[in-house]
C-alpha cells in the first residue's frame, strides 16, 4: 500500500453476486452490523482476501463468501457481468449474476444459520422491477417500508440492468 513506484496503489477487491432463486426472484439482504446497517445490499458479497489461492481465484473467492453470508456450499450457474470501481471504497469490484436450484425460502433457511449472518439483518425476495428501481433510485420499498442503498451498490444494479 502506498508504494509510489506501483502504477496503481492496491485498492480493495470485493467480490459480488445477485443471486436468483429456483423461482427468478432475486435474494437481496438488509445490512446489519456496523457497515452501512439498515441499508439494502447484495448477498453474498465482500472483500477478498489477499491470500493465495483466495485472491488467485475469483470463483473460490465467491464460494467463500457464498458459504460464510448464505450457509451452504454454492452449486448453481455462475457468469462473471462485469468489473467495476467501488465508488464508495474506491476498490475494485467483480459482479457475477448467480443462479440456484433453491427457492428464496430455503436459501432464507440456510442464511439462518449461516457464520456471517449477521452481516444481514433480514432477506427479502425482489424482482426484477425492483432492480430496476434501486438502479434508478437507490430506493424501493420492502413489506410497506422504504430502504435505500449505498451509491456503489446502486451502480451494481444499474450494470446489471443495463448489460
Amino acid at each position: 500500500k502506498q508504494d509510489k513506484t506501483l502504477l496503481r496503489n492496491v485498492s480493495p477487491l470485493t467480490i459480488t453476486a445477485l443471486l436468483k432463486s429456483a423461482k427468478d426472484d432475486f435474494v437481496l439482504g438488509i445490512r446489519g452490523g456496523s457497515v452501512e446497517a439498515g441499508k439494502i445490499a447484495i448477498i453474498p458479497g465482500g472483500h477478498a482476501e489477499y491470500l493465495i489461492p483466495l485472491i488467485d481465484n475469483l470463483i473460490q473467492t465467491f464460494e467463500s463468501e457464498f458459504m460464510e453470508e448464505i450457509g451452504y456450499e454454492f452449486k448453481g450457474s455462475l457468469a462473471q457481468k462485469c468489473i467495476l470501481t467501488n465508488r464508495d471504497t474506491q476498490g475494485i469490484n467483480v459482479l457475477y449474476a448467480a443462479g440456484t436450484d433453491r427457492t428464496f425460502q430455503q436459501i432464507e433457511e440456510s442464511w439462518r444459520n449461516a457464520k456471517d449472518r449477521s452481516e444481514h439483518d433480514s432477506l427479502f425476495s425482489a424482482t426484477e422491477q425492483d432492480i430496476r428501481q434501486l438502479a434508478q433510485t437507490g430506493r424501493v420499498m420492502v413489506k410497506g417500508k422504504e430502504y435505500m442503498t449505498t451509491p456503489f451498490i446502486q451502480d451494481c444494479f444499474a450494470f446489471y440492468i443495463n448489460h
